[in-house]
């Protein structure tokens, strides 16, 4: 019996946190894995549709001016790839379809 597709699959980096701040924003996450670990923190999800941009909101408010980072959510069902990118303390997002994604590292892998 095949496995059912999970609806979204996120993960991403953020630099520039401190640990106390990193843990603050665990209550809030809808993320299943949360790690910091040498002043990153990494999340990751996969499953049911999530609403990431709160967590977003949270973050950057406590992000230092050159702290950074990236968030990718991919919608497997609708097939499409959000980037959200991480400035200091705001973030921005960019929807890609998941072919432009797929083709996009493919032509910087130089497949």
């Amino acid at each position: 019996m095949a496995a059912a597709l999970e609806a979204v699959r996120a993960y991403g980096d953020f630099h520039g946190l401190d640990q106390e701040n990193a843990e603050r924003l665990r209550p809030g996450s809808p993320f299943t894995k949360m790690v910091f670990r040498d002043g990153v923190l990494s999340v990751d999800y996969e499953g049911c549709y999530i609403d990431v941009e709160p967590f977003l909101d949270e973050l950057v408010r406590f992000m230092p001016p050159e702290g950074w980072g990236k968030l990718d959510c991919i919608d497997q069902i609708e097939w499409r790839l959000t980037r959200y990118t991480v400035a200091g303390r705001t973030w921005t997002a960019r929807v890609v379809s998941g072919d432009q994604a797929v083709e996009s590292v493919r032509d910087k892998a130089g497949v």
